[in-house]
């Protein structure tokens, strides 16, 4: 447990001193959580990804992206 102390203590201060660090980390974990989000909505329900990609009006592709992190979703 020791090493993941000092890698929190690295982020923590890295993520008060780096702006531009900051926003990045920040947009990477929206899509991050976007994409947890999504893929366990999808699994907790019923719907296939190809029903549940019909209903939000994508593709089954952009939505197998999104579940994955790999999409680049706007907004």
């Amino acid at each position: 447990m020791h090493h993941s102390k000092d890698v929190t203590g690295q982020l923590t201060r890295r993520l008060s001193a780096d702006e531009a660090f900051r926003k990045t980390y920040g947009e990477a974990k929206a899509k991050v959580d976007l994409a947890f989000a999504i893929a366990e909505a999808r699994r907790m329900s019923p719907l296939t990804q190809r029903e549940a990609a019909n209903l939000a009006e994508v593709t089954q592709a952009y939505l197998s992206k999104l579940e994955s992190g790999s999409a680049n979703p706007t907004i």
